[in-house]
């Protein structure tokens, strides 16, 4: 079903006016899962989704080293779910299982969502040596969110944002979580963050990293 699925994102996106930004979903048992990326990134998706939990897959699934050098030879990105609850994974090692894959593919963009909660600071740790590895905050700052940190006993380290300011960025799972629309923003704007360290969670980086990959400007650019 990724086919069918990833054509119909692709289509979204163009019937919104490219304001809704696609990413592909693969999945190995597909006989031809690479070319289903091929021809994804091709129709206007800028990266692949994993969600391991869901897919019941690890990201350092060794058949997804093909899909990998597509991504990291056109400047693509993955977004990957990892934490405590994959299917068949034992709890906590999917910071392992990330820092494997960002071990292979030192120059692709990889973005873990829910700010890789509960490991959050093991993330932080792992960026100092793993320039790739970028967070995101979907659900973990909104009040009410079921990943709120102070629910699930996570401290949210302010001077860890500050210090790696280029490569957190905004997420949130509205309007598919029923949670206000702006909730994840007040939860962002209550750390109390530096000026510049809030605009570039909010924008700058989601920003620079899309016009980094060069499927999304290959979609901007008129044709000649």
């Amino acid at each position: 079903m990724a086919r069918e699925l990833n054509a119909w994102l692709a289509q979204t996106s163009r019937d919104l006016g490219r304001f809704g930004i696609p990413l592909a979903s693969v999945h190995p048992e597909d006989s031809d899962y690479v070319d289903y990326l091929r021809a994804a990134l091709n129709d206007g998706c800028v990266g692949l989704k994993l969600h391991e939990d869901v897919q019941r897959l690890a990201c350092d699934d060794e058949r997804f080293d093909p899909v990998y050098r597509e991504l990291e030879a056109r400047n693509g990105f993955l977004l990957v779910h990892v934490g405590p609850i994959p299917w068949a994974f034992p709890k906590r090692e999917g910071l392992a299982r990330v820092d494997r894959v960002l071990e292979r593919y030192p120059a692709m963009n990889v973005v873990v969502a829910h700010f890789g909660v509960p490991d959050t600071s093991g993330y932080f740790d792992l960026m100092q040596r793993r320039h790739n590895l970028h967070l995101d905050t979907t659900m973990v700052l909104a009040q009410g969110s079921p990943m709120e940190a102070n629910k699930n006993h996570v401290t949210i380290d302010v001077a860890a944002i500050e210090r790696h300011a280029d490569r957190v960025l905004y997420g949130t799972d509205f309007p598919n979580i029923r949670l206000a629309y702006d909730g994840e923003r007040r939860g962002i704007e209550s750390l109390g963050l530096s000026p510049a360290t809030l605009r570039a969670v909010l924008h700058d980086n989601a920003n620079r990293l899309l016009r980094d990959s060069s499927i999304y400007l290959a979609q901007r650019t008129p044709s000649s």
